[in-house]
């Protein structure tokens, strides 16, 4: 989880699938054995694409939660929000 402050605004979490972009937020990052990435946003706004192709990307919204996968090819698909998920 990161709570980032607005003068941090634009800090990226890079994963095996994914590279999430903060715009002013707290969110977690979860990473599978598979290298699948959740994305759940707490407050605030992300933007989260395939690793290497920021052209396939998603804005990402307070209470929202996304999986990004990159097997057989790039999937990013919402799921459930779960807080609980996440250490806070």
């Amino acid at each position: 989880v990161a709570s980032v402050p607005p003068a941090a605004v634009g800090f990226a979490v890079d994963t095996p699938s994914a590279r999430v972009v903060d715009l002013g937020t707290e969110f977690g990052v979860g990473v599978g054995r598979a290298g699948e990435t959740t994305v759940q946003v707490f407050k605030g706004e992300v933007i989260a694409s395939d690793r290497d192709d920021a052209s396939k990307a998603r804005r990402i919204l307070t209470g929202e939660a996304v999986r990004v996968s990159r097997l057989p090819e790039f999937a990013l698909s919402t799921t459930a929000f779960d807080a609980s998920e996440f250490v806070r």
